[in-house]
C-alpha cells in the first residue's frame, strides 16, 4: 500500500483493495453527506469523473483528512477504476485547515466546466428545470441538487434561451419563474419569452387581465415564501401565464398549471 509517513503526492488508479484500505483510515472525519456521495457516484457511473488537484489527504500518522466522500462514491459506484490524487505525510492539523476552506458554489464549478460566465440565478433556474423534467407527474420537484455536468449540459444546449431570457427577467426573480420562462422560450419561441419576461419585470401598460400583470401580482404576493413547494408553485403559475400569453388569452385569475399541454405550436408571423 501507499507509504503515508512520507510527504508526497501521487496519481493512482483506484482498485477495490486500495479504496477499502483508504476508507479504513477514515476515523476522524465529519458526518458523511449521502447526497454528495450519490451525486459523485452517478458522475462516476456516467463516465464523467475528472482528475483534479483535489483528492485524498492522509496524515503522517495514518488518518484520512480529506476525500471521504470521493472514496465512498467510488465504493458505491462498484469500485470502478478512476484516477485520483493522493497526498501523504500531512501534519496532524491539516484537517482543521481543510475543513475551513470555502467550498466552490455550483455556479463557480460550472463556470470552470463551460469556460464561460454563468450566474447563480441561471444555475438555480437550470436546477429547477431539471427537477421538473425528472418529476413523475405534474410539476413535482426532486429537492436534490442536479449534478454540475447536468446543469452545464442544459445551459450549453439552450444557451441562446438562457442568455436572452435571464437578463430580461431581472436579478431578483425567483428560480421557479425564471425556469418556466426559459422553458417557454425553448418550447415556444425565445423572442416571445423575452418580450413576456420584460413585461413582467417592468409592468408597464398592462391591463388587469393581462397574463404578465397577473403573474406580477402573484410574484409580489408570494415574494417571501420559500421552499421546494413554493418553487414548484411559482413554476406552475408562470406556466399558466406563459400559455395564456402564447394563446393571446386574458387571465382574471391565475391558477397553477400542472403541464404545458395547452401551449400552442409556434407559428412565425412573416412580415411582407
Amino acid at each position: 500500500m501507499i507509504d503515508y509517513t512520507k510527504k508526497g503526492a501521487l496519481i493512482v488508479t483506484t482498485t477495490l483493495p486500495l479504496v477499502e484500505w483508504l476508507l479504513s483510515l477514515n476515523t476522524h472525519n465529519r458526518k458523511l453527506k449521502s447526497s454528495n456521495v450519490d451525486l459523485l457516484s452517478s458522475e462516476i457511473k456516467a463516465g464523467r469523473w475528472k482528475l483534479t488537484n483535489q483528492g485524498i489527504g492522509i496524515t503522517k500518522d495514518g488518518r484520512l483528512v480529506d476525500g471521504q466522500h470521493r472514496l465512498e462514491a467510488i465504493k458505491k459506484a462498484g469500485f470502478l477504476p478512476v484516477e485520483i490524487v493522493v497526498v501523504t505525510g500531512l501534519d496532524d492539523g491539516a484537517q482543521a485547515v481543510v475543513d475551513k476552506h470555502s467550498k466552490r458554489s455550483q455556479a463557480d464549478v460550472i463556470k470552470l466546466l463551460m469556460n464561460r460566465s454563468v450566474s447563480s440565478q441561471m444555475v438555480a433556474a437550470a436546477n429547477v428545470m431539471l427537477r421538473v423534467r425528472s418529476g413523475q407527474s405534474g410539476f413535482y420537484m426532486d429537492t436534490s441538487l442536479a449534478s454540475d455536468f447536468a446543469v452545464a449540459d442544459l445551459v450549453a444546449e439552450h444557451s441562446d434561451a438562457f442568455d436572452l431570457i435571464m437578463p430580461a427577467v431581472g436579478s431578483k426573480t425567483r428560480a421557479g419563474v425564471c425556469a418556466a420562462l426559459v422553458e417557454y422560450g425553448i418550447r415556444y419561441d425565445v423572442d416571445a419569452a423575452v418580450e413576456f419576461a420584460e413585461k413582467i419585470k417592468t409592468g408597464l401598460s398592462l391591463g388587469a387581465n393581462d397574463p404578465a400583470y397577473r403573474l406580477r401580482r402573484w410574484i409580489e404576493h408570494y415574494s417571501k415564501a420559500n421552499g421546494g413547494k413554493q418553487q414548484a408553485d411559482s413554476y406552475g403559475a408562470t406556466v399558466t401565464a406563459c400559455i395564456a400569453d402564447a394563446r393571446g388569452e386574458s387571465l382574471s385569475l391565475l391558477r397553477i398549471s400542472g403541464s404545458w399541454d395547452r401551449l400552442p405550436k409556434y407559428v412565425r408571423k412573416w412580415v411582407k
